[in-house]
């Protein structure tokens, strides 16, 4: 009897929330059951497809590739001295905007260092 193994790089690997933040690797999605692990070690566990769901539905469910690429930009930010808080006007409800900033959104962030990466080249 041969045991199979499953090879790191064939298998998706997401970066999201559940219960806790982390990579999970998924085996196969079926319409009733989904087989994923968290992390790169371990046993693979059977949940449900509705738990699935509302794992991918989260803000903060990506690919590794673009988890990575986000982390890159927000790097390239860093290096290049760009702020990551914009000034707003004052809204007492919010819990940063009543002290006048927000933070910028990533498409924000990014164009403004695609931008600088041109003018320097």
């Amino acid at each position: 009897m041969t045991i199979k193994t499953i090879e790191m790089k064939d298998l998706s690997t997401y970066w999201c929330y559940w219960n806790n933040y982390g990579t999970v690797q998924v085996r196969s999605i079926g319409h009733k059951w989904v087989w994923l692990r968290q992390g790169s070690t371990g046993q693979f566990k059977k949940i449900r497809r509705t738990t699935w769901d509302s794992i991918t539905k989260h803000k903060s469910f990506m690919t590794l590739d673009e988890c990575n690429y986000r982390l890159m930009i927000r790097k390239q930010a860093n290096e290049l001295g760009k702020d990551q808080i914009k000034t707003t006007k004052v809204l007492m409800s919010h819990p940063t905007r009543k002290f006048g900033w927000e933070y910028k959104t990533f498409e924000e962030l990014e164009s403004e260092v695609n931008t600088k990466i041109k003018e320097v080249a």
